[in-house]
């Protein structure tokens, strides 16, 4: 059995692979990593006919990694039970390719593309 170092430059891919493991856990309904500062979020859209909602934030290094996000029947919500570490996060959803806001989400702040992004707050 061979042990793999973990170099300097590799730890932010390991961070987020285990990131992506405490989400893909959560979503599952596994709670063994989910670290206990952080509080689960629930994030949801009404999308009626969309084909596809994702979740993108600072918490999914935006569109590198998003989050898929459920449908929940027929009255078109869609959403994604997220772990989350306390402190502020923007984020804001692609439906079907399209970036929105979060309608229900009243905090807006201005991003470098010349729109809005959301932004919820962990404490």
């Amino acid at each position: 059995m061979s042990l793999k170092t973990i170099s300097p430059s590799t730890n932010n891919s390991s961070k987020r692979a285990t990131r992506q493991n405490k989400i893909s856990n959560q979503q599952s309904g596994s709670s063994s990593t989910f670290d206990s500062a952080w509080k689960e979020r629930v994030f949801r859209i009404v999308a009626p006919g969309a084909e596809t909602v994702l979740l993108v934030g600072d918490f999914s290094k935006w569109d590198e990694a998003p989050i898929k996000m459920t449908p929940g029947g027929s009255n078109g919500v869609w959403q994604a039970k997220v772990p989350l570490a306390p402190g502020r996060h923007h984020y804001r959803f692609i439906v079907d390719g399209e970036w929105k806001n979060d309608p229900d989400q009243q905090e807006l702040v201005p991003n470098s593309f010349g729109t809005l992004n959301n932004v919820v707050e962990i404490s």
